[in-house]
């Protein structure tokens, strides 16, 4: 990959932090946090196991920068058990599309062993409405739970219940690391998204060092 390359990544990349500090309702971001709402916002969105091939309604350049932060999960290993997340997951599809349900949110039920009882088993749709007092149909409810590969369902059995605090919360994406030296400031309600530009930005700069050598 080209100097240019990781240059553009970097500049892309901040984008998501502008994102997240929309909170003084400026006019320009309307139209991406109404659709990233509709996901339970950006914060929420790039902890899932999102494919951004089914965000139908979303501008190539979001897109785009929403791979770029993929990229950068798998470059750093990410691994926060998010294929067991309900939400936004592309391994979790009803009529053929990933899924967020704002009631369901909001009553903190995110992950494939919410739906659990005692046993093991998925909840019926009565204990699950009496566990949650959730507004739900019988329909919903068990398209969801057919929704979910036996792949999914056996993983959850066998992991650890997921960091909710991790999902909701506004604590960093990326954890820091001498090895990375990663800057992970948070401010206010923003996710620390500093840190996803200075990977690139540390290999531009490295690029750009050698370069100078060579012309020396």
């Amino acid at each position: 990959m080209t100097d240019f390359d990781f240059l553009l990544k970097a500049l892309k990349l901040t984008w998501i932090l502008r994102l997240l500090r929309t909170l003084d309702n400026s006019n320009w971001c309307n139209i991406p946090e109404h659709y990233f709402r509709s996901k339970g916002g950006l914060n929420f969105l790039l902890r899932c196991n999102y494919d951004t091939n089914y965000f139908k309604d979303l501008s190539p350049f979001y897109k785009k920068i929403l791979n770029f932060f993929h990229e950068l999960k798998t470059l750093y290993s990410y691994d926060q058990k998010q294929e067991l997340v309900l939400f936004n997951n592309k391994d979790i599809l009803v009529d053929g599309k990933p899924i967020f349900l704002n009631e369901w949110f909001k009553k903190g039920i995110l992950s494939i062993n919410d739906l659990w009882n005692e046993s093991g088993n998925f909840l019926t749709f009565h204990k699950f409405c009496d566990k949650y007092s959730c507004e739900s149909n019988f329909l919903q409810y068990y398209q969801v739970v057919s929704a979910i590969p036996e792949r999914l369902r056996s993983l959850a059995k066998c992991s650890d219940i997921i960091n909710k605090s991790f999902f909701t919360g506004n604590n960093n994406i990326f954890p820091s690391t001498n090895r990375h030296k990663l800057i992970c400031t948070r401010l206010g309600q923003r996710t620390s998204i500093i840190c996803l530009a200075s990977r690139f930005t540390l290999k531009i700069k490295q690029a750009l060092n050698v370069g100078v050598k060579n012309s020396l």
